[in-house]
């Protein structure tokens, strides 16, 4: 593995994490239903494919690569690829990241946010409580569907996250 598949896994990173940060901003700006929210979306959709085409030769020639590997920064631009691919790409990278996370390259809670994913694209409830929604009516984020919402944060404490309270009040007061 040489060094510019680590730089070019850094630059994933920090156009995913940019556009990510304007999206929320002009979430909190314009609403999540604006036209300007939606035109960001786009260019996100668009990003994504292209990231995700980068990360699957990467992925196909190397195998999921580690932080130790590579660096923790574009470890995060793979996760992060995989965790943001849409409804059907997220089921087809499923084994991949059950397979990674045995072998203890995937941490408890990357998995956990990725399965948590996984089921809710399904359909189903989460588990860990890691993936939340903006609530238009409230101009806040809240939870998005869970399991057993009594015991989620004695899971979630299991996994080394802090209780989902934590996690709310966290987002709601960024910028």
């Amino acid at each position: 593995m040489n060094k510019e598949v680590k730089k070019e896994l850094e630059n994933i990173y920090n156009s995913d994490q940019e556009a990510r940060f304007i999206w929320k901003r002009l979430e909190k700006e314009y609403g999540s239903n604006s036209k300007e929210v939606k035109k960001h979306l786009e260019n996100i959709k668009k990003l994504q494919k292209k990231n995700q085409i980068v990360v699957e030769k990467i992925l196909n020639k190397y195998g999921w690569l580690s932080k130790k590997e590579i660096g923790h920064k574009a470890y995060q631009a793979i996760w992060l690829v995989i965790q943001h691919t849409d409804e059907k790409d997220i089921i087809k990278y499923y084994n991949e990241v059950e397979k990674a996370f045995k072998e203890g390259i995937i941490s408890k809670i990357d998995y956990a946010m990725f399965y948590d994913r996984f089921l809710l694209v399904q359909g189903k409830k989460q588990i860990y409580g890691t993936q939340f929604i903006y609530d238009e009516n409230i101009k806040k984020y809240v939870l998005d569907k869970v399991e057993d919402f009594p015991n989620l944060d004695k899971r979630r404490k299991d996994i080394g996250l802090p209780p989902v309270e934590e996690d709310l009040k966290e987002l709601n007061n960024k910028e």
